[in-house]
């Protein structure tokens, strides 16, 4: 690097850093839904099982939990996306900066190439689908749980 300025070493730093911190925020991703998976199967294993609340404000309650929890999570990952997002742009510029010819760098290339084939890149859109996937399956079951709950303490028959 002694050949290269100042300005070019610490542009080449600030690649690296970025990139760096971008593989670290997809790994914090998929590790949260891997938590999610394991907390939440875990919870609602516990929430099936005879040992769940009987009265129905600690049922409702219990119930909700798991929602509001995975919420919070998607949350969590869609902040990280949007941190993702911003730091590919910057790269862009810096590639572009550093790189006066095509392609430019990885973060350019990436650019051009979801526009032309969006259907190859899909794990935004599968970070989505999991978590909307996450958020209306509790949900349901903070639903449904506590209606047949309250249902069976009033006596009526439940279809299933």
């Amino acid at each position: 690097m002694a050949d290269l300025s100042v300005s070019a070493q610490f542009h080449l730093q600030e690649h690296r850093l970025l990139r760096d911190e971008i593989y670290k925020i997809v790994s914090d991703i998929r590790m949260i839904q891997r938590g999610a998976i394991l907390v939440l199967g875990a919870y609602l294993g516990w929430m099936s099982s005879s040992a769940r609340p009987e009265d129905v404000f600690s049922l409702v309650f219990a119930c909700w939990m798991p929602f509001v929890f995975a919420l919070l999570l998607r949350e969590m990952t869609k902040r990280r996306v949007d941190a993702i997002f911003v730091a590919a742009e910057y790269l862009r510029e810096l590639e572009a900066w550093m790189a006066a010819t095509p392609p430019g760098g990885w973060e350019t290339f990436l650019l051009t190439y979801r526009k032309e084939h969006p259907e190859k890149l899909e794990s935004t859109n599968l970070d989505k689908r999991f978590w909307t996937a996450t958020c209306v399956l509790t949900g349901l079951i903070a639903v449904i749980a506590p209606a047949v709950k309250i249902a069976s303490l009033c006596g009526w028959n439940m279809p299933f």
